[in-house]
């Protein structure tokens, strides 16, 4: 039986997510205890300081977390502000697909006067984000909301407890029902989205309400993971030139990418 378009992605992605524990320790102050429960898997939720100065919580028993370490804060920089975005003036940010919160740890520097609405669908990243938001002290610039990001209010079947890698239920994966709600209304006065919710993001890119609101810019890791069309590379172009967005930076990671789009 052929892998599915979810298994052929995962597959992949294992492919390109080579564990680089001793990289990522480097990108705290504490490397040796960091690297050392990489080797063991600790379980648990651990608690370190970047040399960049951000409390950061990682369960070392789910290898994703300390991936998504290193590609926000570590050599991949995958969030990096491009100088189109820079110039914005950004007094709200949307987080959506928040995860353990590191992203929006990242943005809270870049964007000190900004505050910061962050959406996570899963209830154990949830639990990990809010602790990081408290040990940060920015439980006044940080709200969270804990449902699914959609185009209208429901219920969707989601599979959970897979940190980075948590998702809409296929077909033949049984999940559990979790709250979806309109995302919209969330962004009407938003300046900067980041949206990351593995494949999620295509209902809304595909809504007309994308067009008409008054983002200014998007940070977007697209996947080919419920892609409505064979090339998500060529499609996520399509529909954001549609809303009026001009890519600023697009970095192909197939089977999807990471880009910035202004407007």
């Amino acid at each position: 039986m052929a892998p599915s378009r979810l298994e052929a992605r995962l597959r992949t992605e294992a492919r390109r997510r080579i564990r680089t524990p001793w990289r990522q320790a480097r990108l705290v102050t504490s490397p040796l205890q960091f690297f050392a429960g990489e080797l063991t898997r600790r379980p648990g939720v651990s608690s370190y300081t970047l040399r960049s100065g951000e409390a950061v919580l990682v369960r070392h028993h789910d290898e994703e977390d300390a991936f998504v370490l290193q590609e926000i804060f570590g050599e991949m920089d995958s969030y990096a502000v491009p100088a189109a975005v820079s110039r914005l003036e950004v007094r709200r940010i949307a987080d959506v697909g928040g995860n353990i919160g590191l992203a929006t740890l990242r943005f809270a520097r870049v964007f000190p006067g900004a505050s910061i609405a962050v959406v996570e669908a899963d209830p154990a990243n949830a639990q990990v984000l809010a602790a990081a938001v408290a040990l940060n002290d920015l439980t006044d610039r940080v709200t969270l909301h804990r449902f699914a990001a959609g185009t209208e209010d429901g219920t969707m079947r989601f599979v959970g407890g897979q940190g980075g890698r948590s998702h809409v239920a296929e077909a033949s994966e049984s999940g559990v029902e979790i709250p979806v709600r309109d995302v919209f209304p969330l962004l009407a006065e938003v300046d900067l989205l980041k949206l990351d919710i593995e494949g999620g993001e295509w209902p809304i890119l595909a809504d007309a309400r994308l067009a008409a609101n008054g983002l200014k810019a998007i940070c977007l890791e697209y996947h080919e993971y419920m892609c409505p069309a064979p090339d998500p590379t060529t499609e996520v172009r399509r529909r954001l030139e549609a809303a009026g967005f001009a890519i600023a930076e697009l970095r192909e990671e197939p089977p999807g990418g990471v880009l910035w789009a202004t407007r």
